[in-house]
């Protein structure tokens, strides 16, 4: 089986639960996941945990720098990196669902504006993104199909 249903709720309770970094696992986990079944580097995982670390990093530095200078300025240019950063994970991720859904004749569920939205009101995206990978999997049953025309699933994600 590629992978088992899991909660959105849960998974978004074990991204508060944890600080975010549950939020990390997950990306790493279901990119790995599409790209192992996919055959092909469709998802760049390795790049967004370096730029998640990256941004952390930033974020960290961001907040030591308030306290000595007094500047927000350093943390609006981090908060637009991380809203670039999600904007890319859930369009990335959206495209795929949106595909695979095409590929398979069913309806697109997935709507790119809703999951920003609800990124920004208390990352409830992530929720959102895992209810429609669920829908996918579940589409396709024990495994998801390979796509037979990869320049068109490369093009439009």
């Amino acid at each position: 089986m590629v992978n088992k249903d899991k909660d959105p709720l849960l998974t978004w309770l074990l991204i508060f639960a944890t600080g975010g970094i549950y939020l990390l696992y997950w990306i790493f986990r279901v990119g790995r996941t599409i790209n192992r079944v996919e055959g092909i580097y469709l998802i760049p995982v390795g790049r967004w945990i370096s730029d998640f670390v990256l941004y952390i990093q930033l974020f960290i530095f961001t907040i030591i720098f308030m306290i000595d200078f007094g500047s927000a300025g350093l943390l609006t240019l981090v908060c637009i990196a991380w809203l670039k950063y999600i904007y890319e994970v859930i369009t990335v991720f959206g495209k795929y669902i949106a595909f695979k859904q095409y590929v398979a004749g069913h309806e697109t569920t997935f709507t790119p504006i809703l999951g920003y939205l609800l990124f920004l009101f208390g990352m409830l995206g992530v929720a959102y993104l895992q209810a429609n990978l669920n829908k996918v999997f579940k589409q396709h049953g024990e495994y998801i199909p390979k796509t037979e025309n990869v320049y068109l699933l490369e093009h439009r994600i």
